[in-house]
């Protein structure tokens, strides 16, 4: 079973947004990098094998990331126009 999430992150104080989005985008499990306004400065989406490859990617964003806080969503199933 694949999983794929819609997470948000905040960054660390101090962390370079530069820097992040450059390590984001070597993730082989990272899609798509979007910045956003708001409370989050990123939100990405992530496509993982099983739940126990995004555990280790979120703990991953934590950790090497430099990600403050995340808030993850798994996608049910998505939509498309025909």
């Amino acid at each position: 079973m694949s999983v794929v999430a819609l997470v948000r992150v905040r960054l660390a104080d101090g962390a370079a947004a530069e820097e992040f989005e450059r390590w984001a985008l070597r993730r082989p499990s990272v899609r798509t990098v979007w910045a956003i306004a708001g409370d989050d400065d990123y939100t990405l989406r992530v496509d993982c094998p099983d739940l126990a490859a995004l555990n280790r990617e979120l703990a991953s964003l934590r950790r090497r990331g430099r990600a403050q806080t995340t808030h993850t969503a798994l996608v049910l199933h998505e939509l498309a126009p025909p």
